[in-house]
């Protein structure tokens, strides 16, 4: 039900569209209004919105609870080698969710020519050493259905309970969080398609994928 409050929000912004005459600014204020729809959408079904501080933090805060396991998707748009506060405390309570006995899987999605890339490896062996279950997706293997599709394929499940996830694009807001069954069930549904695809990979198998680069001719 609609508030009033709410009601008179939409009343300012209604005076305030009409009110706008120049053409190159009324375009302007469709392109607004049209981002503002989006995250009013994700809003309705029960998604916060997040800034990239507030993103790493609920992430850290989610893993202080989790007793069981966490479920994390990665295509390594997150540079780990150059971590900032809020993405160090993130790691951080991912290491100490492991020490406490919490199974983390993450699942890194990557091009196969991208596989042996040094920093990849470099995250790749960093994180299987600190305890994490470590694990590779090539995307050229993945189903093209919708279910993938229209997910970000960097997001995190928490006790099948909670979900952070990052933003597709680069809009208002970083990431968004939501404790919504109904949606966390699709992000499950994507996760066990990757499972079933993914590569489980040890400190040792990293290693010798790093000895092969070296090989490698330049």
């Amino acid at each position: 039900m609609t508030t009033p409050e709410a009601q008179q929000q939409t009343e300012n912004i209604a005076e305030l569209l009409s009110a706008i005459t120049d053409p190159q600014c009324q375009q302007k204020s469709l392109e607004l209004l049209a981002g503002f729809k989006k995250s009013l959408e994700l809003l309705k079904h029960s998604y916060l919105l997040l800034s990239e501080a507030e993103f790493y933090l609920e992430g850290a805060e989610a893993l202080a609870h989790t007793q069981v396991r966490v479920k994390a998707v990665e295509p390594l748009q997150v540079d780990w080698d150059k971590m900032d506060a809020a993405l160090q405390t993130y790691y951080q309570a991912n290491v100490q969710s492991v020490a406490r006995g919490v199974q983390v899987t993450r699942i890194f999605v990557v091009n196969r020519r991208d596989s042996l890339e040094q920093g990849l490896l470099k995250t790749l062996y960093r994180q299987s050493q600190d305890g994490i279950d470590v694990r590779l997706a090539y995307r050229e293997d993945l189903p093209s259905d919708a279910l993938i599709a229209e997910h970000s394929l960097d997001f995190a499940i928490y006790n099948d309970a909670l979900v952070t996830d990052r933003s597709l694009d680069n809009g208002a807001y970083f990431g968004t969080k939501t404790s919504n069954p109904d949606e966390i069930d699709k992000y499950l549904q994507v996760f066990a398609v990757l499972e079933q695809q993914a590569q489980p990979l040890t400190p040792e198998i990293i290693l010798s994928r790093w000895q092969l680069l070296d090989e490698l001719p330049v």
